[in-house]
């Protein structure tokens, strides 16, 4: 799983190091993040115009990514976020569904191995 993960973009040195290289323990914690990555509502929340709920929705990806060191992931939340407090909503939309379509292909692969 974790070359399939390196793959996509993850940080997998970063990520085992925050995991006190425990690999079994960042594997399982990945196989948590797609019940997270349910959860989460932001596409929907941004295309309703609940802009707080979607700032909170993508801060808490935001950090969980960061934990788990699926980069690709992390920079579009991060983004979001920060358009969303700078009240920048052009083209958010589209980064949340960027965001929803690399997601997918980090839970495919994850989803694999459970």
């Amino acid at each position: 799983m974790l070359e399939e993960i390196k793959a996509l973009g993850a940080n997998i040195d970063e990520g085992l190091k925050r995991f006190m290289n425990n690999s079994a323990l960042y594997e399982r914690c990945l196989k948590k993040y797609i019940a997270q990555a349910e959860k989460c509502n932001m596409l929907d929340e941004i295309q309703s115009g609940d802009f707080e709920s979607a700032a909170r929705s993508a801060h808490t990806m935001k950090g969980v990514a960061s934990n788990l060191s699926l980069t690709p992931l992390y920079e579009l939340y991060a983004e979001v976020v920060l358009r969303i407090r700078e009240n920048n909503t052009e083209g958010l939309e589209e980064i949340a569904e960027k965001c929803i379509k690399i997601e997918k292909e980090f839970c495919d692969v994850i989803s694999k191995y459970q």
